[in-house]
């Protein structure tokens, strides 16, 4: 937690971010999933790769807490692509009926695809 907690300091450095990345993607400890994934957050809209992770952490976490705050940090880039399929996804048949709801409210506000 720690480590993860001095990472998040310097998220500006590329190896910084893809050891945030890792600790979200595969640190048992829910805490320093979402430590990690606050210190992620300002780079969802730049950085396609902590975006990925981000979605990931969105779909297979198994922490709702976690999936939650993945859901509201992909609200500025939720017209992306592969934001929009996960939100999709997430909507006709998540077991989470608030994350069920939230992307069903994500979609309802997104302008319709030709």
């Amino acid at each position: 937690m720690d480590s993860v907690d001095l990472l998040t300091q310097q998220p500006n450095d590329t190896h910084v971010r893809e050891a945030l990345i890792y600790a979200l993607r595969y640190d048992s400890n829910t805490g320093v999933r979402l430590k990690a994934l606050d210190g992620l957050g300002p780079y969802v809209k730049g950085d396609v790769q902590v975006r990925d992770a981000v979605l990931e952490s969105l779909m297979s976490d198994a922490n709702p807490g976690i999936r939650v705050e993945a859901l509201r940090l992909l609200e500025p880039v939720r017209c992306d692509s592969s934001v929009r399929i996960v939100l999709q996804r997430l909507a006709a048949k998540d077991e989470n009926r608030y994350i069920r709801s939230q992307a069903r409210t994500l979609l309802s506000q997104l302008p319709e695809i030709d």
